[in-house]
């Protein structure tokens, strides 16, 4: 088996902008978009961000009585100044994020895993594992 692991992305990698949240990377209505697929020649795992995100923002910082935003996909964030995890993490401790839904980073080797990850290097290095794993593979053939 080769050792060499190649990384196939579907949506940029934003790690290096501090987006480690699957909310950057849930971009369709659909609860299931492709981020990544990590491959060691012979054996494939995708890296989904799976569920649905649903996050209620106030019109007005502090004030709830005058309405909502509802943000959902990750290009929704930035028009409320909310660029990487750690503004999230500043504004759900604020009081700022109301979370009604948030998605996960899950993994799929042909079927779905249920693989819960809640950042993608944690998912990426699961795929990792999971491809090192001979056990799986030879019950799965």
């Amino acid at each position: 088996m080769t050792t060499t692991i190649n990384i196939t992305w579907h949506q940029p990698d934003e790690r290096s902008q501090g987006r480690e949240d699957s909310t950057w990377y849930s971009y369709s209505p659909d609860h299931h978009d492709i981020v990544a697929s990590v491959s060691n020649g012979e054996r494939t795992v995708h890296i989904y961000s799976d569920g649905r995100t649903r996050v209620h923002i106030p019109y007005e910082a502090g004030d709830w009585s005058k309405g909502h935003h509802v943000l959902r996909y990750s290009d929704e964030w930035s028009a409320h100044n909310i660029n990487n995890d750690k503004d999230i993490y500043e504004a759900t401790e604020n009081g700022l994020l109301d979370w009604i839904n948030n998605s996960w980073f899950d993994i799929y080797a042909d079927d779905h895993l249920d693989c819960v990850q809640h950042s993608l290097t944690d998912a990426i290095a699961s795929a990792h594992e999971l491809l090192a794993n001979d056990e799986y593979w030879e019950t799965e053939g």
